[in-house]
């Protein structure tokens, strides 16, 4: 629901789509934790930013971050810039 209050579904724990029950809650979890970890991102861009800026040699007017996962590890990258920021690892 808009408020965050999850609801288990009816019928039986199918799904409309006949997807399990527990398939939705799992991807619910995971929209939950990728939506967290992009406001850690935001929050805390302007502590990487001079670091970033540092190693690069160059001042960064605007990252393009995508969420990309390698070996159990989530990670912000910016493809352009060549850079990926480690965000830990995959919940399970």
């Amino acid at each position: 629901m808009l408020d965050g209050t999850r609801y288990w579904s009816p019928g039986g724990g199918i799904t409309t789509a006949r997807l399990g029950a527990e398939v939705v809650d799992n991807a619910d979890r995971y929209r939950e934790w990728i939506a967290r970890l992009e406001e850690y991102v935001r929050a805390e861009l302007p502590n990487f930013k001079p670091q970033i800026e540092e190693s690069l040699k160059r001042k960064i007017d605007r990252f393009s971050f995508k969420l990309g996962f390698r070996d159990g590890q989530a990670f912000a990258g910016d493809q352009g810039l060549g850079i990926a920021l480690q965000l830990g690892q995959v919940p399970s």
